[in-house]
């Protein structure tokens, strides 16, 4: 079975997650924005919605949450994640479980609430596939991009760029790419 979400690393910092193959809030967003669903198990119905949930599930360490917003891309049609699958032990999860804890730590800033609060400026979406850019994404009120650089040692500001990879699967939105370049 292919991995359910590839990620792609070139890192030059020594904290930098390591190169893997692998895998809320309720406040209102501002204009132009959609934040983490207070409903996080709700099937995500823009990008930019399910990226805030995805990333919300990350910080907040809640790694079937996470799964279960994730789509294998690499076959066809793509396969979605249930919350039991995600919940289950075979090596494909714990490849996913693992790279996920590393973001965890990457993507949390110093005192997160949990859920936290995330927002992801939009709109990103071209047809049934989305690529959004970590500068348009916030936790807390901080950039991701500045959480990713202050977790870094040896990166300097405008020396990374992270992107996320969405797709439409079945009338929802998952995520199916990570890629950080450092």
């Amino acid at each position: 079975m292919a991995a359910a979400l590839t990620v792609a690393c070139s890192a030059k910092s020594s904290n930098a997650p390591a190169p893997q193959s692998i895998p809320t809030s309720s406040a209102s967003p501002a204009a132009g924005t959609t934040s983490a669903a207070a409903d996080a198990t709700a099937k995500a119905s823009t990008a930019e919605q399910a990226l805030a949930q995805w990333v919300g599930a990350v910080v907040s360490g809640d790694f079937v949450q996470a799964c279960s917003v994730m789509a294998d891309a690499g076959q066809t049609p793509p396969k979605t994640f249930t919350p039991e699958a995600c919940a289950g032990q075979d090596k494909t999860m714990k490849a996913m479980r693992k790279v996920l804890d590393g973001l965890h730590t990457a993507f949390t800033p110093d005192n997160a609430a949990n859920p936290p609060k995330v927002e992801v400026a939009g709109p990103a979406a071209t047809g049934d596939s989305a690529k959004i850019a970590a500068e348009k994404i916030s936790v807390e009120g901080k950039k991701l991009d500045d959480i990713v650089l202050s977790h870094s040692t040896g990166v300097k500001p405008g020396q990374t760029n992270i992107t996320f990879g969405l797709q439409k699967v079945e009338e929802a939105w998952y995520v199916t790419k990570f890629d950080l370049d450092f």
